[in-house]
């Protein structure tokens, strides 16, 4: 990855049938951090979100990447797509531990798919 800003990016699709139940605010919630612990100058803890710009420091040199995402569906109404007071609800997580190599001109962004299967 190039150093500086990176951008990082989780892709979540709900299954057909179910939505993210927004009624009790953000139901996703992303954890980041690193090794060593200084290959992240900023961007480093866990927030709601999918989304989050990371700050990689290039004089730390080489780490690992470690992602942890968790995300909430619900099965909704096929008719109207609301969630029912009494859905069912699903917890979809991953884990990552990406080796991170840190070189000029290299990809300033990374996508993640976060599978619900």
């Amino acid at each position: 990855m190039a150093p500086g800003e990176l951008r990082l990016q989780i892709d979540f699709r709900p299954p057909t049938g179910q939505k993210l139940d927004l009624r009790w605010g953000d139901p996703t919630q992303l954890m980041v951090s690193a090794t060593p612990e200084a290959l992240l100058r900023e961007g480093a803890g866990t927030e709601v979100g999918l989304r989050r710009t990371l700050v990689v420091d290039p004089a730390v040199g080489d780490g690992v990447l470690h992602i942890s995402v968790r995300a909430a569906a619900c099965d909704g109404d096929p008719d109207t797509g609301e969630v029912p007071e009494h859905a069912a609800c699903h917890l979809y997580q991953q884990d990552w531990g990406i080796p991170l190599v840190v070189r000029d001109g290299a990809a300033d962004q990374l996508t993640l798919p976060l599978r619900a299967t």
